[in-house]
């Protein structure tokens, strides 16, 4: 377990559930391993601001796929960032040759999409608790 966490297992990930590791080894009465999976709880506000976060992030992510083939995804979660201490996390999208970039910068959620056979594709939003607003296009 403990060399798994040294090459960047997620702890705090959620299955379907909403269960992280933790709470699965829990469950399964593996006490043994609650020092090598437990992560920090997220306090009420951040909680929210997550939610809101990812709710948001959903929304683009369907705005700038709805020309693609649909594609059943579930997106990371932005609390992954703040737990696992992450600069910056990168998922590629499924037809979309290219991909969203997420970082967390002065507590908001920056969010880099692009594709890589459109020129042009590039854009990128910030994120808060009230909205997505549009920043920058055109950067690839």
């Amino acid at each position: 377990m403990d060399e798994l966490i040294r090459r960047g297992a997620w702890r705090s990930l959620r299955n379907a559930e909403g269960d992280r590791p933790i709470d699965i080894a829990l469950k399964r009465n593996h006490q043994h391993l609650a020092d090598a999976l437990t992560v920090r709880d997220l306090s009420d506000n951040e909680l929210r601001k997550f939610a809101a976060w990812d709710k948001y992030l959903s929304e683009l992510i369907q705005e700038r796929t709805e020309s693609l083939e649909p594609v059943k995804i579930r997106p990371i979660p932005s609390e992954i960032i703040a737990l696992e201490t992450l600069d910056n996390l990168y998922f590629g999208y499924p037809g979309m040759y290219g991909g969203f970039s997420m970082s967390i910068f002065k507590g908001r959620l920056l969010v880099e999409s692009w594709s890589r056979v459109v020129g042009g594709s590039g854009q990128a939003h910030v994120i808060t608790e009230s909205g997505c607003v549009l920043v920058e296009e055109g950067f690839v």
